[in-house]
């Protein structure tokens, strides 16, 4: 079994994906497994800062028409990729999601 662990952030939340990544810290022992970030308004140092620590960031679309809704957000991606996340992680048997 390849375990993923997938969670989205925005350049506001990201002081709580960083608790949340750090929560993860020694949990390698368990088994292993990899973090996917979902970008959905992270600026450039936060991507930087995010790569140079092993993790995957990815940048997803637009999954869901939201053509017809003005103003949708990118954050909003968070919630239209979840559905999709075999798309962006195809090589996990198993991918659970962590709202950061």
């Amino acid at each position: 079994m390849r375990l993923a662990l997938a969670t989205a952030s925005n350049d506001i939340y990201y002081c709580s994906l960083m608790q949340l990544l750090g929560s993860l810290d020694g949990f390698e022992k368990y088994g292993e497994f990899s973090v996917y970030v979902l970008d959905v308004g992270l600026n450039d140092a936060q991507r930087a800062e995010l790569a140079a620590a092993g993790r995957t960031v990815i940048k997803p679309k637009w999954d869901v028409d939201v053509s017809r809704y003005q103003g949708v957000p990118e954050w909003f991606k968070a919630m239209t990729a979840r559905p999709f996340l075999p798309t962006y992680i195809d090589d996990a048997t198993t991918i659970l999601w962590l709202d950061a």
